[in-house]
């Protein structure tokens, strides 16, 4: 699913760009147990601010569209560079992911683009 924030409108006052979201798409990818699910996240890297410095606008854009909480799911993404990094939603924390390529094997099972 594609996605943009819904804060991310851009506004203007004297015609100056004044905030422009992040470009992300996420999927969510449901486990066999049906317990593990994950979300996976992507920077489509448009030129605007990063996933990764709109960490918390981007979570609660997805979260806002999920069945559970937010705490119930594994969280990634694909930063610019193309490394998979693990989110902790309920802070907001970073951390380095699976660098064994697993994300994007998911990611592309899902029905994303490489």
């Amino acid at each position: 699913m594609s996605a943009r924030n819904p804060h991310s409108h851009p506004w203007r006052r004297n015609n100056i760009k004044r905030w422009q979201g992040a470009d992300f798409e996420w999927k969510l990818v449901e486990s066999a147990d049906g317990v593990n699910a994950t979300v996976l996240i992507v920077d489509l890297d448009q030129g605007n601010i990063s996933v990764t410095n709109d960490i918390g606008n981007v979570l609660a854009t997805v979260a806002g569209q999920l069945p559970r909480r937010a705490h119930h799911y594994r969280w990634f993404y694909r930063d610019s560079t193309g490394a998979w990094d693990r989110l902790e939603p309920v802070t907001g924390r970073i951390s380095a992911g699976p660098r064994d390529g697993s994300m994007e094997r998911a990611w592309i099972e899902a029905g994303g683009e490489a």
